[in-house]
């Protein structure tokens, strides 16, 4: 395929006049491709495809317990309700502006502190960081307050985000074919590995909070409004620390 297999696929369906709707085995995996607007809005805001076959490394990595990967049901719907609230509102949005400015501040001081010292700007790495600066804010809160997220666990995870993004792209034969038993590329191995770091960092970093709660009052980040929530809507610690993670 390439790094196009867009263009592939698109070709592929129209030289075989099957642009509505085509499909095709990869391993023991049955793949639907339309390369139709109409037949491709139907299969994103229909019930019928809201569960997809989930990739072995998502698994390992937790995924599975995130709004991302959850299969259709009462959590997912739980976790959807959680986010609408309590995430994506715009109240929500509406008071985190302040630290959206300040993250485009720091990007522009960036921009111009390299021009002065190297001429070029690789803008691509001045816009991942900033948005992952806002990401981990809007997350865990500002490391500059009494907060359970330091300079060096904020780096930790951006490490750890980076690693677990690489190790979702990569491919694995066994979420095509049934060989569990084997481990060819040491994904498994190595989502292993990066699961069990991210429970004892992010979990510590839930503990924490708990214990500073009461200091900590009218915070704005996710995760104290995680652990604000109602009694009845109230997750359990591994089922947050796969949200937040």
């Amino acid at each position: 395929m390439g790094s196009l297999a867009h263009v592939k696929l698109a070709s592929l369906a129209t030289s075989l006049k099957a642009k509505r709707l085509m499909t095709l085995s990869l391993g023991a995996t049955r793949v639907v491709i339309s390369s139709h607007p109409e037949t491709a809005r139907e299969i994103l805001f229909g019930s019928s495809f809201s569960d997809r076959p989930i990739k072995e490394s998502a698994r390992l990595l937790m995924f599975e317990r995130a709004i991302g990967f959850a299969p259709s049901g009462t959590y997912w719907k739980k976790l959807r309700r959680i986010a609408a609230f309590n995430m994506f509102s715009p109240r929500r949005i509406l008071g985190l502006e302040s630290l959206r400015r300040r993250v485009a501040d720091e990007m522009v001081v960036r921009v111009w502190k390299e021009m002065e010292e190297i001429g070029v700007v690789e803008v691509r790495g001045i816009l991942q960081e900033g948005s992952f600066s806002n990401i981990l804010e809007s997350v865990f809160g500002s490391i500059n307050n009494f907060n359970c997220l330091s300079l060096r666990g904020s780096e930790e995870l951006g490490s750890m985000v980076k690693e677990g993004y690489e190790l979702i792209a990569k491919f694995n034969l066994e979420d095509y074919f049934p060989f569990k038993f084997l481990d060819f590329y040491g994904v498994k191995r190595k989502c292993h590995k990066l699961s069990t770091k991210v429970t004892s960092v992010v979990g510590q970093m839930v503990e924490e909070r708990k214990r500073a709660q009461e200091l900590l009052i009218g915070e704005n980040d996710f995760l104290s409004t995680l652990l604000s929530l109602p009694k009845e809507e109230r997750l359990g610690d591994s089922d947050m620390v796969a949200i937040l993670w």
